[in-house]
C-alpha cells in the first residue's frame, strides 16, 4: 500500500478487511490489469444517444478488456478498454471523504463502503458542467467483490430512460501485474 493512496485513505481501517485481490487493485499503485467484460447499453432511444455522446463503449459480450490505473498524488486515472472500443477514461479522487469520479464535465460523488470483503459505491451527488442535479434522478449500482476472483459490476440509469449502460466482468488480480511506465 502506498502512503496517501486513494482507496486506503477513503476506507481507513476498513481497507484491511478487503479481499487480497481487491486490496491489490486498489492499493494506490500504477498498474495495468487484464480481464474479460460484457457491456450492455440501454434500450431507450434517448439512453442510446446519451451513451454514444458520452463515448461509452458499445454493447459487447465476454470481450477482452484492460484497465490501466495511473496513481499520482492521491488521484487515480482509470483508462478502461472494452474490446476494441475507444477507451473510457475517468479521474478518481477524494473530496471530503467521498470518492469523486470525473468523466469530462460530469462528476459523480460516492460514499464507498466495505461489504463482504469487497466494496459498494453509493451515489451521493451529481454535477454536470458545474450544475448539481438531484442524485435521485440517477440509478447507479457499483460494486467490487472477490468471491470468485476480482469481479466488478456497474449499472447507470437515468429517471425516465431506464438503464444507460451496464458493464460487468473480472480482472486477473491473482498475479502481480507489471507497473505502468
Amino acid at each position: 500500500m502506498i502512503r496517501g493512496a486513494l482507496f486506503p485513505g477513503l476506507l481507513g481501517e476498513g481497507f484491511a478487511a478487503l479481499h487480497p485481490q481487491v486490496r491489490i487493485v486498489h492499493s494506490g499503485q500504477s498498474r495495468r490489469w487484464t480481464g474479460i467484460a460484457s457491456v450492455q447499453r440501454g434500450s431507450h432511444p434517448l439512453a442510446r444517444i446519451a451513451a454514444k455522446v458520452a463515448g461509452l463503449p458499445p454493447t459487447q459480450h465476454q470481450k477482452p478488456m484492460t484497465v490501466t490505473i495511473e496513481a499520482r498524488n492521491g488521484r487515480e486515472i482509470w483508462t478502461r478498454h472494452f474490446g476494441d472500443a475507444a477507451p473510457m477514461r475517468s479521474t478518481l479522487f477524494d473530496r471530503g471523504g467521498l470518492l469523486v469520479e470525473r468523466m469530462g464535465s460530469l462528476s459523480l460523488e460516492f460514499q464507498v463502503n466495505v461489504r463482504d470483503a469487497g466494496m459498494s459505491w453509493y451515489l451521493r451527488r451529481v454535477t454536470f458542467l458545474g450544475i448539481t442535479f438531484p442524485h435521485r434522478l440517477f440509478q447507479v449500482q457499483a460494486r467490487v467483490d472477490a468471491a470468485t476472483g476480482y469481479r466488478f459490476f456497474v449499472s447507470v440509469g437515468l429517471a425516465g430512460m431506464g438503464e444507460l449502460i451496464r458493464y460487468e466482468g473480472a480482472l486477473d488480480a491473482s498475479a502481480q501485474s507489471p507497473p505502468c511506465a
